[in-house]
């Protein structure tokens, strides 16, 4: 720490180090915080000492006694520094804000209260004389959450990372991205111009040696790695062969489902139009089989009729029998003198017996055939049966009752004329009975 100390406030020991311009040390200046309105800016007075770091180290000590904890070791790191070089390509009249910038983002990273302040040297030169570029070292105390720990404040990660976030940051606050960040070639160079030119052939070699080896490790594992991935890309290409054939094979088996589907669609559709249809041909035989049963009753009411009429003429028969039969009594005893008369009424009775006959008989054939006619009926509207109408059945009755009419008649004229032949008598008329009497 002492060494460094000297090193940044020039003392007569560092000045006798080759590279140092006495001449040119009224060049150097120093960076730091001002408290009175908070800016960086060269300060007067600002002269790092040991005394400086002693009293930081005690307050420190002062803290972890507090707390119960160890005072700091003897071999830990109290100070630090980074030395930041002016890039090429700062333009001239910006190396004040270069170097100012750079403190103000080195004390926000590092902290404030740990700076030391920013020790910019311009009086160094080469071996032949010419001045180097101007550098800045930036000392601090490595001071984290009460203690020091210098591991744990600038961590590999912290100098991996610092050259592009100290160029950001420069490029927001210049306009333009100083060269924070060496390119290789620039670095190998920088590398060389530090070795004495007897000494550069020797040098290279050292330089290169380490990379022939690493760049034939690099080239060997590259080898080996692209046939690897030769390989596995080959393997991802028959791979990739395999899925098309399978996804073509999919693709087609998932054409011919659609086409099942809607092919079973269009046999849905068919078969939903074909029970609509049923339904409305089951509803119009519903209706229809409602208005034949109404038909059927109606023409059973009209047999029913016709049975009791023939019940009726029946009776008629009987009665008229038993008179007959009382005229033949009558007569067979003599207790009438007007054998004429019984004769009419005997003949009229037996034409009347045979026109009554003949209407019971027509009666029945007609009953009969109804009753074929609506077995008939029933049958044709069965379940399996879908062909009878309304108006088919109308054309049934019709000429079922047009059948039943003509005959009937025909046959009681028929009876009629053959009665009238039997009963006639060429015999001048009898008195009545009242006139015998």
């Amino acid at each position: 720490v002492g060494h460094m100390l000297a090193h940044y406030r020039r003392d007569p020991s560092s000045l006798g180090r080759e590279n140092i311009d006495p001449a040119r040390v009224g060049m150097d200046y120093t960076l730091a915080l001002d408290p009175a309105d908070g800016l960086v800016k060269p300060m007067e007075g600002v002269e790092p000492n040991w005394a400086t770091v002693e009293e930081r180290i005690e307050r420190v000590n002062e803290r972890a006694k507090a707390e119960g904890k160890r005072a700091v070791r003897k071999d830990a790191v109290v100070m630090a520094d980074v030395v930041v070089t002016l890039p090429e390509n700062v333009r001239e009249g910006d190396e004040g804000a270069f170097f100012g910038w750079t403190y103000c983002f080195l004390a926000d990273r590092l902290g404030s209260g740990n700076m030391l302040g920013g020790f910019v040297h311009r009086d160094e030169v080469r071996t032949d004389g010419s001045p180097v570029r101007d550098h800045m070292h930036a000392a601090f105390t490595p001071i984290l959450d009460g203690r020091f720990n210098f591991k744990k404040m600038c961590p590999r990660t912290f100098y991996q990372s610092l050259h592009k976030d100290l160029g950001d940051y420069l490029e927001q606050h210049l306009g333009y991205r100083p060269e924070i960040e060496l390119e290789d070639g620039k670095r190998a160079q920088k590398a060389l111009s530090r070795v004495d030119k007897r000494d550069i052939d020797a040098a290279r070699a050292e330089i290169l040696a380490p990379v022939e080896r690493k760049a034939g490790d690099i080239v060997a594992d590259a080898t080996e790695r692209a046939e690897r991935a030769s390989a596995a890309r080959k393997r991802d290409e028959a791979r990739a062969r395999t899925a098309r054939k399978d996804l073509a094979d999919i693709a087609g088996q998932v054409d011919e489902k659609r086409s099942q589907a809607a092919e079973i669609d269009r046999q849905i559709a068919e078969k939903m139009a074909e029970i609509d249809r049923l339904d409305g041909e089951i509803g119009e035989k519903i209706d229809l089989r409602n208005e034949v049963g109404e038909n059927l009753q109606r023409e059973q009411r009209r047999l029913e009729s016709v049975r009791q009429a023939a019940g009726r003429a029946e009776e008629d028969v009987e009665e008229l029998e038993a008179v007959a039969s009382l005229a033949e009594r009558f007569d067979r005893a003599g207790r009438f003198e007007k054998r004429g008369i019984l004769d009419e009424i005997a003949a009229r009775c037996d034409g009347l017996r045979g026109r009554v006959e003949q209407v019971v008989d027509g009666i029945r054939g007609a009953v009969g055939r109804a009753e074929m006619a609506i077995a008939d009926l029933a049958r044709k509207l069965g379940p399996r049966s879908a062909r009878m109408t309304t108006r088919a059945l109308k054309r049934d009755l019709a000429a079922l009752e047009k059948d039943m009419s003509p005959r009937a008649q025909a046959l009681e004229a028929t009876r009629a004329a053959r009665a009238r032949d039997e009963n006639r008598d060429d015999r001048p008329p009898q008195r009545s009975w009242g006139q015998s009497r």
